[in-house]
């Protein structure tokens, strides 16, 4: 479909997303569903369906009420695929493409356009905020027994002049500098892809096993600390083990999307020096990348890395597993550090039933940071450990403090400032 005629020379804006356990007619439901925006996105105070197809939004903005008027046309292209375009006075406000990927998810895009009026007045409609705010409405939510997931997201500023799109007439089409560069693999394609998967499912089993309180796992209690416990475990080897329980004023939600992002550990563990994800592997039932991790060395002791696998998984109850463990991969240690190994990390989150802004975890981490280091001072650094959700808590009230409070402008910003 050509779309000439149809838009202005403005600013332009691309927001793309990943969206997987989802279809293409569910999206374009959500989307044709304007009187749902008010659920979740920025600033609209009510919406107004004169009709099927013609809408009046009103926002608040710094205290006034900005309305905006507009229609909307749809266009099937072919099977699952869908052009959305929505108008004001003849000019384009915004264009959504709606498309499904080989593997099963969907990829939904959307330029919208900022003259200088609307931007003075930042109609946050206007802005990436809003295919923003879609991405958090449906990440982590169920469709019936289909937890969605939304695995990427992009956000462009004058990605692409009108002329281009005109040109090439698909948003799809642009050429742009993808969020990562990263490889990404599919299960269901990939034999890589599919071993991965299974490792993930054996390392939430042996998390599950590992961190039970019974006597054949030789847990030993340490202390006690703001309700929550230590305790111990010595192989046969001398390596120490460390696990930690407690309850946490955190949604069990909020907490995973935080302890998911890898970026996240330089926040709250004052040991960790860097971190990279090499790889991300596309799976609808699970998250999974094999991250690259620093350690920070200390007087005489060299830094150590890991590479690892990362796997985490929701259930419709919300209990959720984020587990790591060292595999091989071709990512050799820089310079003086020590390539150490994970023998098991993670966490198990459960919501608490009296509490529903509350979580239970359990904690678990293994490690040989290999060299001639002592194990009892090991064994003192891991017991420590088994207290982290005390900075994570602190870390995280900061994190959702500031996505609650967020402008469209900040988030446009961090944005774009994680794509880099």
């Amino acid at each position: 479909m050509c779309i000439r005629d149809r838009v202005s020379t403005q600013s332009t804006w691309v927001s793309k997303l990943i969206v997987e356990s989802i279809t293409a007619d569910e999206i374009l439901n959500l989307l044709k569903n304007v009187l749902l925006r008010k659920q979740f996105q920025f600033g609209v105070k009510s919406v107004d369906a004169r009709n099927r197809s013609a809408f009046i939004i009103n926002y608040s903005i710094d205290g006034k009420v900005v309305s905006e008027q507009f229609t909307q046309t749809i266009h099937k292209e072919k099977e699952g695929h869908w052009i959305i375009f929505e108008h004001q006075k003849g000019e384009l406000l915004r264009y959504f493409e709606v498309k499904p990927l080989v593997g099963g998810s969907v990829m939904l895009s959307m330029i919208t356009t900022l003259s200088s009026h609307q931007y003075r007045h930042r109609n946050p409609a206007n802005h990436p905020y809003l295919l923003a705010s879609i991405a958090n409405f449906l990440n982590g939510n169920y469709l019936g027994d289909r937890r969605v997931v939304v695995r990427s997201k992009r956000v462009l500023k004058s990605a692409a002049t009108w002329d281009n799109l005109i040109q090439s007439q698909s948003v799809s089409m642009i050429e742009e500098k993808k969020e990562d560069e990263l490889p990404v693999s599919n299960p269901r394609e990939d034999s890589k892809a599919a071993k991965y998967l299974q490792m993930g499912e054996e390392m939430i089993q042996q998390l599950i096993s590992t961190a039970k309180l019974i006597p054949d796992n030789r847990w030993v209690f340490e202390t006690e600390k703001r309700g929550m416990t230590c305790h111990t475990n010595i192989d046969e080897s001398g390596l120490s083990m460390t696990r930690g329980e407690g309850v946490v004023d955190i949604p069990v939600l909020t907490l995973k999307n935080y302890l998911t992002e890898a970026k996240h550990s330089l926040e709250f563990d004052k040991l960790v020096e860097n971190v990279e994800i090499l790889e991300k592997i596309m799976c609808s039932e699970a998250r999974i990348e094999i991250i690259w991790q620093k350690v920070k060395g200390a007087l005489l002791i060299s830094p150590r890395d890991f590479v690892f696998l990362a796997f985490s998984k929701t259930l419709s109850d919300q209990t959720t597993y984020i587990v790591g463990k060292s595999i091989d991969y071709n990512r050799p240690p820089q310079g003086k550090t020590v390539r150490a190994h994970l023998h098991i990390a993670g966490w198990i989150l459960r919501p608490v039933p009296s509490k529903p802004n509350s979580t239970h975890f359990v904690y678990l981490v293994k490690t040989d940071v290999k060299g001639s280091i002592p194990k009892g001072l090991v064994a003192a650094a891991m017991k420590k450990q088994a207290f982290i959700m005390t900075n994570i808590e602190a870390a995280t009230v900061s994190y959702t403090h500031l996505r609650a409070h967020e402008t469209p402008e900040h988030l446009v910003c961090r944005l774009l400032l994680e794509k880099k």
